[in-house]
């Protein structure tokens, strides 16, 4: 395609041109005389028609008043993201963009004039010559009103200030006001004007409009060819649109070249060059509705429309923010946008996917994303398929936040209060509010917990008493500072509302804003998503200032933030499963009644995010296990909002302690408490617990039955116990879930009663016999029975009948009356005691004996042994001596 870079003075030389502006010079100076005597003529002209002078002067008199400000200066708008690139236009029905007549080449000004009005450097508003040429032809065809002679002042007047209806009286005041425009305005002015809001079809008002619509380029880059393809569409739009009908609108093209060369605005090579010029016609750019991410514009042009009229410097800010000529520049980032739009989208984050008798996609979701630290939102999803269904933006939708809301209602103005800290006990057990009676969410109640656990876990009753200790009052307070919006005074008194009890709900935004604060370090700054806005003449009327709000101290910020993180870190957290996005992250979940509605609302040092999760209609089911689904949101989102980032931590403010203390009590361990109930928390500095553990004690009991040990109990012990402060009570059939359930930790509690099973002795056996075996290492004890055949017996004994030893491992069958004792030595005193014991373990009392085991007997003394045979000896021929010394020994 051809590009002119400057407009050229084409046709007759530079001298014409200036012999024609010196000719305007003159015509101002006759123009009085000039104008005055058309009038007359225009007068008698239509008097004489047959009209009569005072039908001509009434049509004259009920004109409407000439005022500029008549004509439509409806411009575009435009938004930009966040790089500043321009993201999409806004007009309500006129995309109209205003440039001025010196942007404009000179060979698309010398187009117009020449197929629209070639005399019109000369006519004062309407043109003699061409009044008498209709008249003559609508004489000839028998109509007064069939063809007109509209100069391109007129035309202005047509479409902005009288009807366009084809009558005489309307064509009279056409042309009075159009000799009253010119006297009030320049040419320049009265051209730039027309080429600026001069209809090209396809809802493209004006020549700049046209020229980005149909050839993709600015006004500035048109070509000769293009200009006169331009000024042939006026006449009639539909008709010569080169997108609808090309053929035509190439014919109307050359038509305009002709005259253009007729009057000299362009050589006949130009002409040529124009004419065999290949011009391209875009089709219309045709962007799908999420291209345009239309959940985040939708919220955008809301918030527009809020600014201007706080500016109250348009009369209307809808009128102004269509029709304005805005530049609103935001905070969209399309690229972050487009990952939560398609998580969203996704069927696999949902349930099973169901439609309502409307054709709506059930369940559906919304989604919220911003920075702490700036305020700007990222992202906005109001629900899933926004072009096949025309879905409400949920993200400004009422709905009940179940328990996330108990960090922003209760814990976190809590620990601002110095009412409560992380490591506070509150007692989940059945309690009486009132005529409220509050469940957890599985029916149970643990008993002490310490507040920590009781959020990361998100038990309802601990909530509930912390937020009767708070008061509802300073609780809504705190809530509405950092963002909730949605209070109704019949929230005001309800302990339920802790729990998500709203009369109407709250938004995913004001979630949103609220956690907002506890990743900012409790520095509230208000989420938008509008940067600034300048007027049509690029002028700042708006910038995003905020004032940074501080709602909690910077130790709350992070307090309540290290028990949120424990909600995805630690055993018994709501959110482990988010621990997948890898990178600290601190989440609360919340569940409605009957699962109706599921949230996760989640923070990291870059950004927020709300997410909920429900049907549009209550009346149309639940949800099995809710949270489920806005955490697999959430891992998704998160994890690729956060690729490339840096893996930043919460920051520890100073002025902090971690102190060990006691989980029970909230307190200093003291030497009892066991080391199950013993962890560490973090406190203000200057509210560290001073005093010691007081509710674990130690206490002798039976160690068969637990109880307090009765007479006759076999065997006593020490046991660690949890001494309650206050007592519990057990649910009854005020509690919805049933009665006879109490805390978990009940059984820790110390015994009230006396062992009952060890109040009597049973009856003693008789007759104890001791008998020694003869080699003393043995020992046969007997004895005779007659009480209960469910009793045993036990066999002890002792060397100094102080301390014995229990022979038998388990009682002696009840039936067994005796017991053989190998383990004795000969000659040795042995102590012996025989009980009878009872199923329960009691013992009777022993009946007793000793012996003295046998000596052995001695030995019996052997044989003398044989001597051997011996062979008789030979003479000895000595002296007779035997050499065998020891015959005799």
């Amino acid at each position: 395609m051809a590009k002119v870079d400057e407009p050229k003075n084409n046709g007759k030389n530079g001298s014409d041109k200036k012999e024609k502006r010196a000719g305007k010079v003159l015509g101002k100076v006759l123009r009085f005389s000039s104008r005055t005597l058309f009038i007359l003529l225009l007068i008698s002209f239509f008097a004489a028609a047959g009209f009569g002078l005072n039908v001509v002067l009434s049509s004259i008199k009920d004109a409407p008043e000439f005022d500029i400000a008549s004509f439509d200066h409806s411009r575009t708008s435009y938004i930009y993201n966040m790089n500043g690139d321009e993201h999409m236009r806004l007009h309500d029905g006129h995309n109209r963009i205003e440039v001025p007549l010196s942007e404009m080449p000179l060979h698309l000004q010398n187009a117009f004039i020449a197929i629209e009005d070639e005399r019109f450097y000369d006519h004062i508003g309407v043109s003699p010559k061409d009044i008498i040429r209709a008249a003559y032809n609508n004489f000839r065809k028998q109509s007064l009103t069939d063809q007109g002679a509209s100069t391109i002042t007129q035309q202005l007047i047509r479409n902005g200030i009288v009807t366009r209806e084809k009558t005489y009286s309307r064509k009279m005041q056409e042309a009075w006001l159009a000799i009253q425009m010119e006297q009030r305005h320049s040419k320049e002015e009265i051209l730039e004007l027309y080429l600026n809001v001069i209809y090209f079809d396809s809802l493209n008002y004006g020549v700049e409009a046209a020229a980005n619509d149909y050839f993709r380029k600015s006004v500035t880059e048109l070509t000769i060819a293009e200009s006169a393809m331009l000024a042939g569409i006026p006449r009639n739009p539909s008709y010569y649109s080169p997108r609808r009908n090309f053929e035509e609108s190439k014919k109307r093209q050359e038509l305009v070249l002709s005259q253009m060369l007729e009057y000299g605005y362009i050589s006949q090579r130009e002409a040529d060059e124009a004419r065999m010029e290949e011009i391209q016609v875009f089709p219309p750019e045709r962007k799908t509705d999420f291209d345009y991410h239309p959940y985040f514009i939708d919220y955008v042009e809301l918030e527009a429309r809020n600014i201007l009229s706080e500016l109250d410097i348009y009369e209307d800010a809808s009128i102004a923010l269509n029709r304005g000529g805005l530049k609103i520049y935001t905070t969209l980032e399309p690229e972050i946008q487009k990952i939560v739009e398609d998580v969203l989208n996704n069927e696999k984050y949902y349930p099973l996917t169901k439609e309502d008798e409307d054709g709506k996609l059930q369940p559906q979701a919304a989604a919220v994303l911003a920075e702490p630290e700036t305020g700007h939102i990222k992202a906005l999803v109001g629900g899933r398929d926004y072009g096949l269904h025309n879905q409400d933006l949920r993200y400004l939708s009422r709905r009940q936040p179940g328990s996330a809301i108990k960090p922003v209602l209760t814990y976190a103005p809590a620990f601002e209060e110095k009412i409560l800290f992380p490591g506070s006990v509150l007692d989940d057990a059945p309690t009486i509010f009132g005529n409220y009676f509050p469940e957890n969410f599985d029916n149970t109640f643990l008993g002490l917990i310490t507040a920590r656990y009781a959020l990361a876990r998100s038990q309802n009753v601990p909530a509930v008493q912390a937020y009767q200790t708070l008061t509802p009052k300073v609780g809504m307070e705190y809530a509405e500072k950092l963002g909730i919006t949605t209070f109704d005074p019949r929230d005001e008194g309800g302990l339920a509302l802790t729990l998500g009890g709203f009369t109407h709900g709250t938004r995913p935004i004001d979630m949103a804003q609220a956690f907002a604060v506890f990743a900012n370090k409790g520095v509230k700054i208000p989420l938008t998503t509008i940067l600034r806005i300048e007027d049509h003449q690029g002028r700042e009327i708006y910038s995003f200032k905020p004032k940074p709000e501080v709602v909690l101290s910077e130790v709350t910020a992070f307090l309540i933030t290290d028990v949120l993180r424990d909600v995805v870190r630690a055993s018994g957290g709501t959110a482990r499963d988010v621990s997948a996005v890898g990178r600290p992250i601190a989440a609360k979940t919340g569940t409605t009644s009957d699962n109706k509605d599921g949230w996760l609302i989640s923070y990291t040092p870059d950004y927020v995010l709300s997410a909920w999760i429900g049907y549009d209609e209550l009346t149309m089911g639940s949800i099995r296990l809710p949270t489920r689904f806005p955490r697999l949101m959430t891992i998704e989102i998160m994890k690729k909002v956060h690729e490339g980032l840096p893996n930043r931590d919460f920051e520890s403010p100073g002025g902090l302690s971690e102190v060990t203390i006691c989980s029970k009590s909230g307190k200093r361990p003291g030497e009892h408490c066991p080391s199950e109930h013993i962890t560490s928390d973090l406190f203000p500095r200057g509210y560290e617990p001073k005093d010691t553990c007081d509710v674990h004690i130690t206490l002798e009991v039976c160690a068969v039955s637990g109880l307090l040990p009765a007479e006759y109990c076999p065997e006593v012990e020490v046991r660690h116990f949890l001494q309650r402060l206050v007592p519990y009570i057990l649910t009854d059939s005020r509690w919805r879930h049933g009665a006879g359930r109490g805390p978990a930790d009940a059984g820790l509690q110390p015994p009230t009663e006396i062992c009952d099973l060890h109040g009597e002795r049973p009856q003693a056996p008789v007759g104890l016999s001791l008998t020694s075996s003869k080699n003393g290492d043995e020992v046969q004890l007997r004895w005779n029975f007659e009480g209960s055949k469910d009793s045993g017996f036990n066999v002890y004994r002792s060397l100094d009948n102080e301390n014995y030893e229990l022979l038998n491992k388990k009682p002696l069958n009840s039936r067994t009356t005796s017991y053989k004792d190998k383990d004795v030595s000969p000659g040795t005193t042995y102590y012996y005691r025989v009980t009878s014991v009872n199923e329960h373990g009691v013992e009777s009392n022993p009946m007793q004996g000793s012996i003295t085991t046998n000596e052995p007997p001695p030995p019996e003394p052997e044989p003398d042994p044989k001597p051997d045979p011996k062979p008789d000896p030979k003479p000895d021929p000595g002296n007779g001596d035997d050499d065998d010394d020891d015959e005799n020994g």
